[in-house]
């Protein structure tokens, strides 16, 4: 390509060759076109590279790693060979909705102080059909990351301007949770902004990160967070780690107690108390954000009936925030379901 694109779709591949194809034609087959589509194959060792070296289309820009660097190394490569204004990513067993880059492009355009744009992603493969919706504005995106990651990340367009900052790459220190430490880092000094719209679909299958490296991923989340609680001036005990690690919906389910409820509770107050002194995150959204994981822990604990319920409208979390009517009547049933 002769000129600079608008987009740099990146997309590394490692021994792909069994999606590959629907994911290149995903982002060929895009509403946008003013991108290249630069491909790092990480030596593979299968099918990968005849599948890629079919297609024909000048926008594709084939890389090669002379021996496989893993995912870390090759995003950050890929962050150094992208030439276009925005850099999109997308994995090569996921497939991109037609209008996805049209869609985040004309956001990032018209909305200049926001530097990543993600989007709303549903699965296929094993668990079709559930959404993942994350919030929309920068200052809830920002409270939630405190507890879990909030951005898709083979679903998101970045601004590359911010990232002339040679201080946001992927750290290796965060394998598997690399992403969740990326934009984590990036909300404390850029905006950040979900589409409230299906634009990617997710494949969830056995060699999946979360499935393959489980134990490692587990034990990293929770070195990305800490450094946030230290923020707040916290420095967490282990048992306080273990609640925090809690309210990653990764860490459900769990057999809940009243010891562990009480124990969520005060850890909650404690993180907007830390808040109140900080003010790290912006009010009231990282109140709402303790607010809903303390509904999430309370409405999960139906083994404790109405206690639990009792609990849940006691605490000055949920002070002038009211629930909607479904999650009204659903707490009320598993409440009444578990009554002791």
């Amino acid at each position: 390509m002769s000129k600079e694109p608008k987009v740099t779709v990146l997309m590394p591949v490692y021994n792909g060759e069994k999606y590959l194809a629907e994911a290149i034609d995903s982002i060929l087959g895009q509403t946008f076109t003013d991108f290249e589509f630069l491909i790092i194959n990480d030596a593979s060792k299968d099918r990968t590279v005849e599948i890629i070296e079919s297609y024909k289309d000048e926008r594709i820009r084939l890389v090669h790693n002379e021996e496989n660097l893993k995912l870390i190394a090759t995003l950050n490569k890929g962050i150094e060979l992208a030439r276009g204004k925005y850099l999109a990513r997308m994995d090569a067993d996921d497939i991109s909705v037609p209008h996805r880059l049209e869609r985040q492009v004309a956001y990032l355009e018209a909305n200049p102080s926001v530097a990543v744009c993600g989007c709303w992603a549903d699965m296929i493969g094993e668990d079709a059909g559930h959404i993942w919706k994350f919030p929309m504005e920068h200052e809830a995106i920002k409270a939630r990351l405190l507890f879990e990651n909030c951005i898709s990340h083979p679903g998101v367009t970045v601004r590359r301007s911010i990232l002339n900052d040679p201080k946001l790459r992927y750290d290796p220190e965060y394998t598997h949770v690399e992403d969740w430490e990326f934009w984590s880092h990036i909300s404390m000094k850029h905006r950040l902004h979900n589409i409230q719209e299906i634009l990617l679909h997710y494949r969830l299958n056995d060699n999946s990160v979360s499935r393959v490296y489980e134990e490692e991923q587990s034990y990293n989340n929770r070195k990305v967070f800490i450094p946030y609680l230290n923020r707040l001036g916290i420095h967490p005990t282990e048992d306080e780690i273990d609640t925090h690690r809690r309210f990653n919906y990764e860490a459900w389910p769990f057999t809940p107690d009243k010891i562990f409820i009480r124990n969520c509770h005060e850890w909650l107050l404690k993180l907007q108390a830390a808040n109140n002194v900080m003010g790290i995150y912006d009010e009231p959204a990282f109140t709402n954000q303790l607010a809903q994981k303390w509904y999430l822990v309370c409405s999960r604990s139906r083994n404790l009936g109405w206690w639990v319920w009792a609990q849940f409208w006691k605490s000055p979390l949920i002070n002038n925030r009211l629930l909607s009517a479904k999650q009204r009547t659903k707490f009320i049933l598993k409440s009444a379901a578990g009554r002791n």
